[in-house]
């Protein structure tokens, strides 16, 4: 996970879904765990989410609890550690599970009542620096706290910024 460049958040819930998956089956693994496995997981997963929380678990943590199983099961099928009792590739398991899809939100943008008090808070200007700069160039707060001064022209006519370090790959930017 680290070599794809997956963030420290993201590694903590992969290996906690994992564990989560491992400790339900017990320990056994590849070529007994089966698309309907992971099916059944899922529910049981969800069942307890709901009890916990009192509302099942949102979209977007099914699809990242899919995404980790998903993971783990590629990682053990490119090392050859998936195999079947005869030591032949076993079929992954996920390849059978589909995640559900995810709404596009809309930006739910400032009002202006809410982006003038927050103008006129009383902060200190650093803090109203850093408060104009991710209301004008849409920057990630971890994007605008890995930026450094080189990162950064003021040059009349050549204004920009260099984003080098972002949530994805895509998020590296000028």
């Amino acid at each position: 996970l680290v070599r794809q460049g997956r963030a420290a958040s993201t590694r903590v819930k992969y290996v906690h879904g994992v564990r989560a998956f491992l400790e339900w089956i017990e320990g056994s693994l590849a070529p007994e765990v089966t698309p309907m496995d992971v099916d059944l997981f899922l529910a049981a997963w969800e069942r307890g989410w709901e009890r916990e929380t009192g509302r099942p678990p949102c979209r977007a943590t099914v699809r990242a609890r899919i995404s980790a199983l998903r993971s783990f099961f590629s990682y053990l099928e490119r090392t050859g550690m998936l195999t079947d009792q005869h030591g032949l590739p076993a079929k992954n398991p996920m390849a059978g599970v589909v995640a559900p899809a995810l709404e596009q939100r809309p930006n739910d943008f400032l009002r202006p009542i809410e982006d003038a008090a927050l103008l006129d808070c009383g902060s200190p200007a650093a803090e109203r620096i850093v408060v104009w700069l991710l209301r004008w160039t849409g920057l990630r707060v971890s994007e605008a706290c890995a930026l450094k001064l080189e990162d950064v022209d003021l040059t009349p006519g050549r204004e920009n910024l260099l984003v080098r370090k972002s949530k994805t790959a895509a998020g590296i930017r000028t």
